[in-house]
């Protein structure tokens, strides 16, 4: 899924089909696999009376009502939408098309006989609208049968779980726990995805590349990095930045997390200018201080509800804040094994877009602004973005792909297809590549606050 691009889940069905029943049981297990996602109630959008003198089906105010929430839901970085309606499977093109973006839309029509809709009715409809809830449900259901298009996919539900009912539906999406997708799904997954990287320590230290001097050089001259200087590093690792940030005589505390990233780390740059705190940034305890805090690879990963103030109050005003990541290939750099590449991806993580379409969230200087201002702790920020190229063999690029998340997560057998079709593409193209990269660099001055 691309950075602008928005899923939208439309679960359509007769009054009593259980439509609210089974979209709260989706979300729940959404939930549970790291998928972000909105939820909305179709019916409450355009809940009035009387209706609107111009817009008597209130069709108009639904559609109204779904832009504005969207774009609050969107502005905090929501990309998909589980929204329940009787007949928005009916509708899905014109209630997508007040999202003012492009969408992807899966369409679930829920059913129920008669006699097992009549029942849910009868268990919910306790009052005088009994009667014509059954009436309405009837028609609706005879209308959509006669009336959704093709591609609906449709769910029966007499007789079986809600649970498994679900499952069915969030199936039918395509929306899956291995997607990293952009948005929140990063955030939901975090908890999970921080420590992945511990449980292969030395395959990180053996794939991921080193830094460009550049970055070191950018600290130098806007951030004050020089001999003396007190360094806070957040996210350590195995001490990518760590090893450059001492060479330029800092004195450096390490916050890393991970137990074996933290070994392999002290291991490699232990000395005395060097302090490693095996904690969660979070919770670590820490003095404060610091002439510079710097996140190689990191900040994703914190609360961004709270990073920032707790960074903010660590750094003595005058100090500086310097975020950085490295993009693992260009868009505006195609090449040929990352092309055949795609279809690795096409076939093993289909919910991923391919390199040309995609867009990185570290590219999204607006969203990386808004958290490094956020609480008036850090002003000036500036961006810069350093191009280079890493040569790839099929070993280096097994340990490099070895540490990515996703595929990590993937099946055993999954995975060792992937990393043996990815050595493949390297030795078929004359044993090593050149891949290109991307490392973008965000500094920001700590205010007097």
């Amino acid at each position: 899924m691309g950075a602008d691009q928005v899923e939208v889940l439309f679960i359509g069905g007769r009054s009593g089909v259980g439509k609210s029943t089974v979209a709260a049981e989706v979300c729940v297990q959404l939930e549970a696999a790291g998928i972000a996602h909105a939820q909305l109630e179709g019916d409450f959008l355009g809940q009035v009376f009387p209706p609107p003198l111009s817009d008597p089906d209130r069709s108009r105010i639904v559609l109204d009502n779904l832009a504005a929430v969207w774009r609050n839901f969107a502005a905090l970085g929501y990309r998909r939408l589980v929204y329940t309606n009787t007949v928005s499977v009916l509708y899905a093109d014109e209630l997508a098309e007040a999202l003012d973006a492009p969408v992807k839309i899966v369409r679930v029509l829920l059913t129920a006989s008669d006699e097992v809709a009549n029942e849910r009715l009868a268990g919910r409809e306790l009052g005088s609208g009994y009667d014509v809830h059954v009436a309405r449900s009837a028609r609706a259901a005879a209308r959509l049968d006669r009336d959704v298009p093709a591609d609906v996919v449709r769910i029966g539900t007499d007789g079986r779980s809600v649970t498994d009912i679900a499952a069915d539906v969030v199936a039918a999406t395509g929306w899956s726990a291995q997607a990293t997708g952009d948005g929140l799904d990063r955030e939901a997954a975090r908890p999970r995805r921080r420590m992945s990287f511990d449980s292969a320590a030395t395959t990180y230290q053996r794939g991921r590349p080193p830094y460009p001097d550049a970055v070191f050089e950018l600290l130098a001259d806007r951030c004050g990095l020089r001999p003396g200087a007190r360094v806070l590093e957040i996210g350590a690792g195995t001490g990518l930045a760590t090893g450059p940030l001492l060479a330029a005589g800092a004195h450096v505390t390490a916050v890393e997390p991970g137990a074996n990233l933290a070994e392999v780390l002290v291991a490699a740059h232990g000395c005395d200018r060097l302090e490693v705190a095996v904690a969660d940034f979070e919770t670590a305890d820490l003095s404060g201080g610091y002439d510079l805090a710097v996140a190689a690879m990191a900040l994703h990963w914190l609360d961004p509800a709270t990073s920032t103030a707790k960074i903010g109050g660590l750094v003595r005003p005058g100090g500086w804040l310097a975020a950085w990541w490295t993009e693992f290939g260009d868009r505006d750099r195609p090449t040929e094994f990352r092309d055949r590449l795609d279809e690795v991806y096409r076939d093993l993580l289909p919910g991923e877009p391919g390199y040309r379409q995609s867009r990185s969230y570290v590219l999204d200087t607006d969203r990386w602004r808004r958290q490094l201002t956020g609480g008036g702790w850090f002003g000036d920020v500036a961006v810069e973005v350093l191009t280079w190229q890493q040569t790839l063999t099929p070993a280096t690029a097994r340990d490099l792909w070895s540490t990515f998340p996703n595929i990590a997560e993937l099946a055993p057998d999954d995975r060792e297809q992937f990393l043996s079709r990815l050595a493949a593409i390297i030795d078929d193209l004359g044993g090593q590549v050149d891949d290109p990269r991307l490392t973008v660099v965000y500094t920001a001055a700590r205010t007097s606050r």
